[in-house]
C-alpha cells in the first residue's frame, strides 16, 4: 500500500500544461510488481474497478517512454468487465462500472505527449462502441490537444469526429459538443498548418477541405447550435488568408451562407464575403455583392 500509493498520475489539466509531478516516478520493477498485483488481484476475482486500474494506468502513461499499450490493455479490461455483467443483466456497482475522465484522460494525455494518433483513434472508438459517455466541458478540453497532434487534415477530422461521436454524460445519449467545444475545434484546425510538395523546392500551404470544414458547421446546427455571422466571417477569413488563398474554400462557404435561410448577414460578413473574393482575384463578384448592397439600400459604413 505504502509503495503503490507514489504510483499516481498529475491532473489532464496540469499534463497539458508541461507541469511535472512532484514526486519521483516508479521505477520498471515498482510498476511490474504493480502488474503482477494487478493479474493476481484479477484471477482471485477482484473486479477492475477505477480504484484498481487508475494507479497502474497512470504509471504507464506517466512514465519516460508511456506504455501506451499496456494502458490501453488495462481499459479494455474494464469496458470487457462492464459489457459482462450488462450481458448477464447483473446489477453494477457504481465504482465498478464507471469509467470516466480518471481512467480515460491519462491514456489520451500519453497519446498526445507521444503523438501516437493511432492509439487514440482506436481507444476513443473504442469508448463509442461501448457508449461510456464523458462530460461536454472535458470534450472542450480534450479537443484542442488531440486535433493538435494530426498530422494531416484527414487525421484532423477523424480524431474530431471520434471524440464528438463519444455521448454526453449528461444526456447519456446524445452526441457532440456545445458552443466552448466547437469553438475551440475551429481554433485548433485554424492553427494547424500541412504543406505539399509541388515540386522544384515548392511547398505550398493546404487549406482545410471545405467539405469537412463546413461539415463541422452543420454539426452545429445539427447539434442546436447555428452557425452565426461571427462564425462564417472567421472562416471566410480563415480560407481567403491561407497561402495562396483558397478559392475552393471562399466559393464553398458562401454558397452555404446563401443555403442557410435563417442567416441575417450583418455588415462584417458581408465585408468579410467582399475580401475574400478580393484575395482570390474575383473583382465581378466582389462588384456585384457591392451592388446588392446599393440595390437594398444597406447603411454601408466607411469600411
Amino acid at each position: 500500500n505504502t509503495r503503490g500509493s507514489d504510483i499516481h498520475a498529475i491532473p489532464a489539466e496540469d499534463a497539458e500544461d508541461g507541469a511535472t509531478p512532484s514526486r519521483a516516478l516508479p521505477s520498471p520493477n515498482q510498476v511490474r510488481e504493480a502488474q503482477l498485483l494487478y493479474d493476481h488481484a484479477r484471477a482471485i476475482g477482484a473486479s477492475p474497478t477505477s480504484q484498481l486500474v487508475v494507479p497502474l494506468l497512470r504509471a504507464y502513461c506517466e512514465a519516460f517512454i508511456p506504455s501506451i499499450s499496456a494502458a490501453i490493455k488495462l481499459v479494455s479490461d474494464m469496458l470487457d468487465h462492464r459489457a459482462v455483467r450488462k450481458a448477464t443483466n447483473e446489477v453494477p456497482s457504481r465504482n465498478t462500472d464507471r469509467v470516466g475522465m480518471d481512467v480515460i484522460g491519462p491514456v489520451l494525455n500519453a497519446c498526445v505527449r507521444t503523438r501516437d494518433v493511432a492509439a487514440a483513434r482506436g481507444l476513443l472508438s473504442r469508448l463509442q462502441l461501448a457508449r461510456i459517455a464523458i462530460d461536454v466541458d472535458d470534450k472542450a478540453l480534450l479537443i484542442r490537444p488531440l486535433v493538435g497532434m494530426a498530422s494531416s487534415w484527414s487525421e484532423a477530422f477523424e480524431i474530431y469526429r471520434a471524440l464528438s461521436r463519444l455521448p454526453i454524460s449528461s444526456t447519456g445519449e446524445s452526441t457532440g459538443m456545445d458552443t466552448r467545444g466547437y469553438t475551440e475545434l475551429r481554433r485548433s484546425l485554424f492553427g494547424l498548418c500541412f504543406t505539399e510538395d509541388r515540386g522544384r523546392g515548392e511547398r505550398v500551404m493546404l487549406a482545410a477541405p471545405p467539405e469537412d470544414l463546413l461539415g463541422v458547421l452543420q454539426d452545429m446546427r445539427a447539434d442546436g447550435y447555428p452557425p452565426t455571422c461571427a462564425v462564417y466571417t472567421a472562416v471566410l477569413d480563415y480560407y481567403s488568408k491561407t497561402q495562396p488563398p483558397s478559392a475552393a474554400g471562399v466559393a464553398a462557404t458562401h454558397a452555404m451562407i446563401k443555403w442557410d435561410e435563417k442567416l441575417e448577414p450583418d455588415l462584417p460578413l458581408v465585408n468579410a464575403l467582399m475580401n475574400a473574393y478580393n484575395r482570390i482575384d474575383e473583382p465581378t463578384i466582389v462588384l456585384a455583392i457591392w451592388e446588392s448592397l446599393l440595390a437594398t439600400q444597406q447603411e454601408i459604413d466607411a469600411v
